[in-house]
């Protein structure tokens, strides 16, 4: 299928390219002129097909051979178009009497509006295209828009650039009189008699329209690919084993309703559903949740579906009895947790009691931390002659005696550094005494809500452990719908066939 769609992108483009060659060489009748546009037209592809690959790669938009296809197409016809306003408008301009520069500016002042203005409302119309719901169509808006965007792009750029660097050379000049006459006779009645000629054009276009009763879509790709492709070959070698149903790609019919189905009643009506869709003709096949081999169920019949809903819950109780015992163990661990919690209060109030006393101490300390200091900056001040004298001895410290009380002199220096750390040290512990208290708060909602969870795990083990011997009781279980019906068929039978012997032998007396 890919090969396929390369080869066909290959073929459209050397046709594309074929055609509009000798038209614009008939139109313009310069080789160097077609030469230059078609030149513009190929970057434009080429850009836009690269920009597509790239959001591509990184998984932004989905490429399917259409994408390509289309891609190519749109961007070879916008970007000759494009490329045809310019040089028609400045072979206009050249005509009129205008010198070449004077040209250029006529033709881009008046066409490049006109090229954006189209560009971007084509580009947005085929960028709704991935509002649809075909997933045929819903991957061609975002790159088509993109290939629009980008051959607008280049045509107000790289053509008028070209255009530029041609009519220096004269290579844009018209070759041939441009006859307007027609044209304008077109245009002067279409503003004179606008309502008439809506009409007239509207009846021409209406007669497509006659084809329209005998339209019949399909979306089946092998009717529009060749025969001769590996794809299209086991196509065929599988619609020989296999029904048409099988080998498509099926259509879905959404069910939507203001309420959840997933019930019995609703179950029901999802299969009446289904019976009347298969009974429409050329439905070969349907698949719904009450059908999803696309047959009956076998014992889907509503009785034999309730005899069945307990079998899943007898085969789970060996379990849920497991899990009601380890409710217990749960609780007995909870109350472990509790009785520790309960002591860490203990300790915790311990804590904070003695947390608060030393930070008392330590104010205590901080003040006699000063004192000291204060004291020793007296002594130091008396004696700094004799300090100085020390610091000054260059052999102080082949001095004994000197290097001695130098020491000492250095010793009182650090008092202050200790001050100030015990200044750190008393805000910090102001802040723990201030936490602690918070913290001790806790511990009672902590505990309590413990003991309200292992109430609540004792509660439900004694829920479950009442109900456990309803389950388990074959007698206080609901007996299968299946039996039940038969034996009340059953006893119907008797008391008709009773009735009947009755009735015959008060006949014969």
């Amino acid at each position: 299928m890919g090969q396929s769609g390369n080869r066909t992108v290959i073929l459209i483009t050397l046709v594309s390219v074929g055609v509009i060659f000798l038209m614009l060489l008939l139109l313009y009748r310069s080789f160097i002129t077609v030469i230059i546009l078609l030149f513009t037209v190929g970057i434009e592809l080429q850009v836009a097909r690269g920009c597509v690959a790239f959001l591509g790669m990184h998984g932004w938009v989905g490429l399917t051979t259409y994408v390509v296809n289309l891609l190519v197409s749109v961007g070879i016809a916008a970007g000759t178009d494009y490329a045809i306003f310019f040089t028609g408008r400045y072979q206009e301009a050249r005509q009129s009497g205008e010198d070449r520069e004077s040209a250029y500016f006529t033709a881009y002042r008046s066409v490049a509006k006109v090229v954006l203005a189209s560009g971007v409302t084509i580009a947005g119309a085929i960028a709704c295209l991935s509002f649809t719901r075909l997933p045929y169509f819903q991957p061609l808006g975002i790159p088509g828009a993109v290939g629009i965007l980008i051959a607008v792009a280049v045509a107000l750029t790289l053509v008028p650039a070209c255009i530029a660097a041609g009519s220096r050379f004269g290579v844009f000049d018209p070759k041939r009189l441009v006859v307007t006459r027609r044209w304008r006779r077109i245009g002067t009645a279409v503003v004179r008699w606008p309502a008439p000629i809506l009409l007239a054009t509207l009846a021409v276009a209406l007669i497509g329209l006659l084809t329209l009763p005998g339209y019949k879509p399909s979306y089946s790709d092998q009717k529009y690919i060749p025969q001769d492709i590996p794809a299209n070959q086991g196509f065929a070698a599988a619609s020989r084993h296999f029904p048409e149903s099988k080998m498509t790609t099926p259509d879905l019919l959404l069910v939507e309703a203001d309420h959840d189905m997933r019930n019995p009643t609703d179950l029901l009506i999802l299969n009446k559903l289904a019976k009347a869709v298969f009974a429409v003709p050329g439905i070969a096949n349907v698949q719904s949740i009450t059908r999803p081999e696309g047959t009956q169920i076998e014992h889907s019949s509503i009785p034999f579906m309730l005899s069945m809903s307990n079998a899943s819950q007898r085969l789970s109780l060996p379990f849920q009895k497991e899990r009601m015992e380890d409710l217990v163990k749960q609780a007995d661990d909870m109350t472990k947790t509790i009785n520790l919690m309960q002591r860490m209060y203990e300790l915790m109030q311990q804590m904070v009691g003695t947390t608060h006393r030393m930070v008392g101490t330590t104010h205590e300390l901080q003040a006699d931390m000063g004192e000291l200091r204060d004291h020793m900056a007296d002594f130091d001040d008396f004696w700094r002659p004799l300090r100085n004298y020390l610091y000054w001895e260059p052999h102080c410290y082949d001095i004994p005696l000197c290097w001695s009380i130098r020491s000492i002199f250095d010793g009182l220096d650090g008092i202050d550094e200790v001050t100030d750390k015990m200044q750190g040290l008393v805000k910090e512990l102001d802040q723990l005494d201030l936490l602690m208290p918070q913290m001790l708060l806790q511990f009672p909602q902590m505990i309590a809500t413990m003991q309200s969870t292992r109430t609540m795990m004792l509660t439900m083990h004694s829920t479950m452990s009442g109900c456990s011997p309803r389950w388990t009781n074959p007698a206080t279980m609901p007996p299968p719908w299946g039996r039940r019906s038969t034996r009340l068929t059953t006893t119907i039978r008797s008391i008709c066939r009773r009735m009947f012997w009755r009735t015959r032998t008060f006949s014969g007396s």
